[in-house]
């Protein structure tokens, strides 16, 4: 194991760097067994054949192997001897999600494996150490530079074997396996308890925005039955308005093809993929127009208050024009304008985006192989209005409290990334022997106690 005394020798092998000179640098060929899984046969080639389940790309997942459907082909029973699953082999994809492992951790009697998969084995080495390799290549980006991705890519068994590795013996690979075992299960505990807390702040987001248009911000407020048994009571005061009532404009952005109206700079263009969670990100992947085609084309023009609804995808999401895009174009997006005296646009987006609005609008898509909203048909839907000057008081609670929630979300995320990249970091460390992992766990020990 590597320490403060252990020589180092470059490695030969870009990614890998130097290692520890004890270690041994080969094609993974040398150190492993490698089968390339058995290609789908529907059907009977000898009456012999038996209907098998098999495992395929899909099933290896980062975390870890899942089964859960019935896939099955008919195996001969040299095939079942020659494409067997045993609990410790290592499954590696070949194709889909290339590169990515999982470690088999339970029986699979009976089952063969795609040649969508590799299996790996071996006698004299740690499985789970290569398991830890292949996240350090996928991680670093090598598994580009393995397979062509301007094509469908794919690994084949002739590349994976001979992708280059270092190794200690089995012995300190152990040592390897088990601390890391030990230390990513850990950051996965904590990366799974910041996920729950992101999930929880979503729902409470979610509470937020629901209460406050469909109940008010007044507690006191005298209540009736909206008829509605989605919502239950509503405020006495408060309206049900046909949205083509209190609109100026509900129709669509421009729908023609746009193959040779895109440039790469002129006037913004918003598609469905800029609108999301009640706001447009344009810098995601922007798109424009020539200003010529844009002033020909009034009615997919936006003024700043309309709401613009995606009407297939991601149906229902919804977002406010601010002045930053006033003037824009859009496509296939439905455009809210609401009458002057009726309320705000801003309003609007935040009704959409309670539980009681966004199922509402669903509620009105039409298609059944291109499912879509048509502002024929959303017209008709019923909108919970309050007076204007309450639907301000509401918008501006709602930015508050909702951007300290989405704050606090943010924050979270970052530290999620954070655990990932350290994760990610401490693999790399431990298998390419850059890191002593018998002193680092003294160290940790060390500083519990000293804590203690």
């Amino acid at each position: 194991m590597s320490s403060v005394t252990e020589k180092f020798e470059d490695s030969g092998v870009h990614w890998i760097g130097s290692v520890p000179d004890h270690w041994s640098v080969s094609k993974i060929g040398y150190f492993y067994e490698v089968q390339l899984g058995k290609m789908v046969q529907p059907n009977k080639k000898s009456e012999t054949d038996k209907l098998v389940p098999y495992l395929k790309a899909v099933n290896v997942q980062d975390s870890g192997l899942k089964y859960n459907d019935e896939n099955k082909m008919y195996a001969s029973s040299t095939d079942l001897a020659k494409y067997d699953v045993e609990k410790g082999d290592l499954l590696v994809c070949e194709g889909g999600e290339i590169g990515r492992s999982a470690l088999v951790d339970k029986e699979y009697k009976g089952f063969v494996f795609q040649n969508s998969l590799h299996r790996v084995r071996s006698t004299f080495n740690n499985v789970q150490f290569l398991h830890y390799i292949m996240q350090a290549i996928r991680n670093s980006g090598y598994i580009d530079v393995l397979v062509n991705r301007l094509t469908i890519a794919h690994l084949t068994r002739e590349r994976l074997i001979g992708v280059k590795i270092a190794i200690p013996n089995k012995g300190e690979q152990d040592v390897i396996v088990q601390f890391l075992n030990h230390k990513t299960s850990e950051i996965d505990t904590l990366i799974a308890d910041k996920q729950k807390l992101i999930e929880l702040l979503e729902e409470k987001r979610q509470a937020v925005i629901s209460e406050a248009v469909t109940k008010g911000l007044d507690p006191d407020v005298p209540m009736k039955d909206s008829g509605v048994a989605w919502i239950g009571e509503i405020p006495e005061h408060w309206g049900l308005n046909r949205l083509g009532t209190i609109t100026d404009k509900l129709s669509n952005g421009y729908v023609g093809p746009t193959r040779d109206v895109l440039r790469d700079h002129g006037i913004r263009y918003l598609q469905s993929l800029h609108i999301k969670q009640g706001k447009v990100l344009f810098d995601k992947k922007p798109y424009y127009v020539d200003e010529s085609w844009g002033s020909k084309h009034e009615k997919s023009k936006l003024k700043k208050g309309d709401l613009v609804i995606v009407q297939t995808g991601d149906i229902g999401q919804c977002a406010v024009i601010t002045r930053e895009f006033e003037d824009t174009n859009c496509h296939a997006l439905i455009i809210v304008r609401l009458k002057e005296h009726v309320g705000f646009g801003e309003y609007l987006n935040w009704y959409f985006q309670s539980n009681y609005g966004f199922f509402s609008l669903l509620s009105f898509k039409t298609g059944a192989l291109h499912p879509h909203l048509d502002p024929g048909r959303i017209k008709n839907m019923k909108i919970l209005l309050p007076p204007k000057e309450e639907q301000e008081n509401i918008i501006n609670y709602l930015n508050r409290e909702i951007t300290d929630i989405e704050s606090i979300i943010n924050i979270q995320k970052k530290i999620i990334n954070r655990f990932k990249e350290y994760r990610q970091s401490l693999i790399y460390e431990a298998v390419t022997g850059k890191i002593d992992v018998q002193e680092m766990e003294r160290k940790i020990e060390q500083e519990e106690v000293s804590s203690s």
